[in-house]
């Protein structure tokens, strides 16, 4: 099966690690424009009631603070619409973060590393969420069991009353696995090579 785009809806988080700008873009469920938190929209969850935009969102990246330095920091975030492969992603509403950095005090390696948290969706298709300049804990070894801070982000990737989703528009339901390596186009761009 060939993977989908993220549209039809998705959130790209903006970040910045050690000065290099980082993307991560996740596909959600269905937008409306219903008023939520500061004007801001709201998402269909998987429990068929509405979740506030500015509460899933912020609520993902507070779960992923712990896995970045202090030298991480969460700028931006927003929703777009891509209806087909061949449209323009449409912004759709967004908004700036306010103190939103790093937790992860390990002083451990984190420039390059790539940390890949996968997840099955409902269907058994594979969810990721590729962290770009992850702290590493200078371990690379695979972790296959919930632990601190995987718990935390794992509730609010499945939870039923949010609209994170799979390339294939279905909820991811079960965690797999999280692994961590050196990303070599990341190697390049500081010249670690």
């Amino acid at each position: 099966m060939t993977p989908r785009l993220p549209g039809p809806y998705f959130v790209k988080l903006e970040y910045v690690a050690g000065g290099l700008p980082h993307v991560a873009i996740i596909p959600t469920g269905t937008w409306n424009d219903l008023g939520g938190t500061g004007g801001h929209g709201q998402f269909e969850a998987w429990d068929s009631s509405n979740v506030d935009a500015v509460t899933m969102v912020t609520g993902l990246v507070d779960k992923l603070l712990p896995f970045y330095d202090p030298g991480v920091t969460f700028e931006s975030w927003t929703v777009y619409n891509q209806n087909e492969p061949t449209d323009q992603p449409v912004p759709l509403d967004g908004a700036l973060f306010t103190s939103k950095v790093g937790t992860n005090d390990s002083d451990s390696w984190g420039a390059c590393v790539q940390y890949t948290l996968t997840w099955r969706d409902t269907g058994f298709h594979l969810f990721k969420q590729t962290l770009l300049e992850a702290a590493s804990g200078n371990d690379f070894t695979p972790v296959t069991v919930l632990g601190a801070p995987i718990t935390d982000l794992n509730t609010v990737v499945t939870d039923m009353g949010n609209a994170w989703s799979s390339r294939w528009g279905l909820r991811p339901a079960t965690f797999i696995r999280g692994t961590k390596t050196l990303n070599e186009k990341l190697r390049r761009a500081r010249r670690f090579t």
